[in-house]
């Protein structure tokens, strides 16, 4: 199993374990927490990469289910959520070789590079090996991955939260009860909270933030609040682009984003006017 932390993989990352001191990142800490407990060892870290071998294909879908329910709980006001893909594929790593050279990590890694933001995604040897408790929460997409020996299905994890979300309780940070999440679009300003629980943002006369952007949907996204959490959920043809108060951007299309701190989400385009820009404020 590969764990990417940040969403993206670096072509520039080495062979060599980061020389930063991964046990100061959390979402590094949360990860080899949550493996080990789940019977895993780590094997290798690069950049923000992290690289663990399971007993077996359910073991490892069982520990990613436990990331993912982790990773996306609430992460309290101010604090960034961790952004995160997973790759996994099945095979030997043989002893006499360091974890990358062996040939597993090439089906890991392609696993890992078709997976988007907050996905899962299993080769089809490792779908092959799971149980059938296992094997049916997993769904093919239209990917494949071109092997030396055969071309392979790609499949995706789709975890039952209710089964697999129990690890994420003893993390769970206090719920943001009293707080909102102020929108800014053209002087005007809207707040999400317990009480207003969603605002859909988009060009119809019908949306709550009514936007000009002309790459912009009718309903283009939503903002809600979510069990203690305030989420931008995309549902347009172009696609979301958010950028945090830190720098971090991510783009979403069909997919939704757990918000934090402050920043900006731009409709449609990323370079857009400020016709297609809301700004938005999590308020304690």
């Amino acid at each position: 199993m590969s764990i990417d932390l940040r969403g993206r993989v670096s072509a520039d990352d080495d062979d060599e374990p980061t020389q930063t001191n991964p046990q100061a990142d959390p979402g590094f800490s949360r990860v080899t927490e949550v493996g080990t407990g789940n019977g895993g060892r780590l094997l290798h870290t690069a950049g923000n990469l992290v690289l663990m071998r399971f007993p077996s294909p359910d073991e490892a879908v069982r520990a990613a289910c436990a990331m993912q329910a982790l990773f996306d709980a609430s992460p309290g006001v101010g604090q960034p959520p961790v952004i995160y893909r997973i790759g996994m594929h099945f095979g030997s790593i043989p002893l006499d070789r360091a974890p990358k050279q062996a040939p597993v990590f090439a089906g890991v890694e392609q696993a890992l590079r078709h997976a988007g933001h907050k996905q899962i995604l299993l080769t089809e040897d490792a779908a092959d090996h799971l149980s059938p408790v296992f094997r049916q929460m997993v769904y093919e997409i239209p990917a494949r991955l071109d092997g030396e020996a055969r071309s392979q299905a790609l499949y995706e994890l789709v975890c039952d939260q209710n089964d697999f979300g129990s690890l994420s309780a003893q993390h769970d940070q206090p719920a943001l009860l009293g707080a909102t999440l102020r929108l800014s679009y053209r002087d005007r300003d809207w707040r999400v909270s317990v009480r207003n629980a969603s605002l859909i943002a988009g060009r119809s006369s019908q949306s709550d933030i009514i936007v000009a952007g002309h790459l912009a949907s009718r309903f283009h996204a939503r903002f809600e609040y979510r069990q203690g959490k305030f989420v931008l959920v995309d549902q347009s043809r172009n696609g979301s682009h958010v950028r945090f108060q830190n720098g971090q951007e991510v783009y979403l299309k069909h997919q939704e984003l757990d918000l934090w701190g402050g920043g900006t989400v731009y409709l449609g385009e990323r370079k857009a006017g400020p016709e297609s820009q809301i700004e938005f404020v999590c308020e304690a």
